[in-house]
Formats: structure tokens, C-alpha cells, sequence
């Protein structure tokens, strides 16, 4: 097993793409907005030996369903020498329009810690405080949990779809459920509609992992607002991806 790298990384090589899903097609249309040029893309169904030269290239993989660990191995295995998280390439540049890959290395653990401690008691085979962990772990050292992830149902994924979603909305209509999936804008949505949710008691859904505020601030701010509440936590995808917390009040059971 070679050491993972961990850091923002720049595009200073010929660049490669590895995984052809969702990610990779975003990843395709992020490159081409920002004037990289990708030397070739390949998937797991198409097995990529590189000649000499072309192991120096930086591979980027662009799969967030599976493990990470294994996939970073196998392709070291083949002879590919540099190989990161897409997201640690994003990471690099301040005007890529997915921010997704942020880091945690400079993150106090008090406040961390005194999170792990308000997750309600679920499930003891997916419990939260896990989770949380695993999500904290991978922005700190990129080290990846292997308990399984339940997928999240698919949204749509390309810039234009991202960018209609990076909004604030007032909320006024009674709902019985709120998804909050705002690419960043989560922690506003929140403020500015900290009444509705007091008043009409939805269960929430915030999603954690477009910026830093998701570590800790949010759940804290939900937890320290929300009276009567139950907070619950799941990483549903890899490379610190598709982390969500859940606020249930406590009577819908």
C-alpha cells in the first residue's frame, strides 16, 4: 500500500482521469471551463498499463462510490506514479467552481469532539459518531472508514445543475420534510430560515460536505437552535463525500 497524498494539488503534468461516472463526466466539464487539457480518461472496464513516460502523468480519480484505498493501490499496482482525489485538485484552485475537496489539517479537535457526544444513539451497526469520525478522518489525513455507504438518491450533477442549486430559499409553506443541498450556501439557508423550522418542526436534511462550516458549525448551530430534536449523521459516499445530518424531532419518532 503506497501512502496516500494529502493537499491541495496544482495541474503541473499531463493530466488523466480515472472513472467515467457522474464525477468523471463533471470533472471533464470542470477541466474544460478552467483550460486544462486532459491527456486521456479511462474506467476500471478499460485497464490502463502507462509506458514510462506516461506513468509520470497525475491521475485524478473521479469515483466517489467506491473505496478509495483500493482504487488509489490498484492503479500504483499498474504503474502509475501520481496518483490524488480529484476533489484535492478542485482543492488547488480558487476559482474552480466545485468546492468539495476543502481540508480540515488546521481544524481544533474540541469542538469536534464535543460533537460526538450530542449524536442521538441510533443504529449500532451504522451509528452516527462512526460516521462522523470517517467523515472527519478523510478532510484531516485521507484516511477512508471502510464501513459500507448507503447511497444517496442521484441528483442531477453538471455545472449548470450545481449552480441552481447554490441558492438561498425562503421557506413559508408548512412542509413535512426539508432538504437543505444548497453546493455551499447550506449554513445561510439555515439562518434565514431558523423561524420556519422552530415553528413548523420539519425533519431536516443538511447537506455537510461543500465547506468547512460542515465539520462543525452547522451541526452545531442546528443542535444548539433546534430544541427537541435528534441528530443523526451518515457519510454516504467516499472521499469525504455525500455527508449529511439528519434532525428529527423527537415527536415523530
Amino acid at each position: 500500500m503506497k501512502e496516500i497524498s494529502i493537499g491541495a494539488r496544482k495541474v503541473e503534468k499531463p493530466l488523466v482521469l480515472y472513472g467515467k461516472g457522474k464525477l468523471g463526466k463533471l470533472a471533464i466539464e470542470v477541466f474544460e471551463k478552467m483550460g486544462f487539457h486532459v491527456s486521456f480518461h479511462f474506467d476500471k472496464d478499460e485497464k490502463c498499463i502507462p509506458t514510462p513516460s506516461v506513468a509520470k502523468s497525475l491521475v485524478a480519480v473521479c469515483v466517489a462510490s467506491e473505496p478509495y484505498q483500493p482504487i488509489h493501490d490498484a492503479l500504483v499496482a499498474d504503474g502509475w506514479i501520481d496518483v490524488v482525489s480529484v476533489y484535492d485538485i478542485f482543492e488547488a484552485y480558487p476559482e474552480c467552481p466545485i468546492r468539495s475537496g476543502w481540508f480540515a489539517n488546521d481544524v481544533d479537535w474540541a469542538p469536534v469532539q464535543q460533537l460526538l457526544k450530542r449524536f442521538d444513539e441510533d443504529d449500532p451497526e451504522v451509528w452516527s459518531w462512526m460516521h462522523y469520525m470517517g467523515f472527519w478522518l478523510w478532510k484531516r489525513w485521507h484516511i477512508e472508514s471502510t464501513f459500507a455507504r448507503t447511497p444517496l438518491p442521484a441528483l442531477p450533477s453538471m455545472l449548470a445543475d450545481i449552480e441552481a442549486r447554490r441558492k438561498i430559499v425562503r421557506l413559508s409553506e408548512p412542509m413535512d420534510s426539508v432538504d437543505i443541498h444548497a453546493e455551499g450556501l447550506e449554513m445561510g439557508n439555515l439562518v434565514h430560515n431558523l423561524d420556519y423550522f422552530q415553528k413548523y418542526r420539519p425533519k431536516i436534511s443538511v447537506s455537510l460536505y461543500h465547506n468547512r462550516d460542515g465539520l462543525w458549525v452547522i451541526p452545531k448551530f442546528c443542535m444548539d437552535n433546534l430544541p427537541d430534536y435528534r441528530f443523526q449523521f451518515r457519510l454516504h459516499s467516499y472521499m469525504g463525500q455525500g455527508a449529511v445530518l439528519y434532525a428529527i424531532p423527537k415527536e415523530r419518532g
